[in-house]
């Protein structure tokens, strides 16, 4: 805590105090929250559930952001499908999807990697559940 003078100006009207826009808590050096709605960014506890949990990340990132998920689907059946058959593909397809322009270019290929991680899921279920009926069967 700071004493003298200017103890009771805002942190940024302080003599020695960094500016607010370099992006920096002016005495902690930590980050500055004030805008972080608005860069776009996304948070490290929706990347670990992406990748953990797609279904759950999807369900999040649509209750956190609603207009996005309307405006990337035109109807609620497409992102009901994606969540219950290819989660990752629809994850994937929401978070490159842009309003202007959609997925364009090497996007596609994201796109695709997550379209054989979904295949590769059900293939490995597939061989789980064939793998127990066989061991019942003896």
């Amino acid at each position: 805590m700071r004493v003298g003078n200017d103890a009771w100006l805002p942190l940024g009207n302080r003599k020695g105090a960094r500016s607010p826009a370099c992006g920096a808590h002016p005495e902690r050096g930590m980050p500055d929250r004030r805008h972080a709605g608005q860069g776009g960014r996304m948070g490290c506890l929706l990347a670990v559930f992406a990748g953990l949990f797609p279904r759950f990340a999807l369900i999040i990132f649509w209750i956190a952001r609603p207009e996005r998920m309307d405006a990337t689907f035109t109807t609620f059946l497409w992102p009901l499908f994606g969540i219950i058959f290819l989660p990752f593909t629809t994850l994937i397809y929401v978070l490159l999807w842009q309003p202007s322009t959609g997925v364009t270019g090497s996007d596609w290929l994201w796109i695709a990697v997550a379209v054989l991680l979904d295949l590769a899921h059900w293939s490995a279920s597939a061989s789980q559940r064939s793998a127990v009926a066989r061991g019942r069967a003896v």
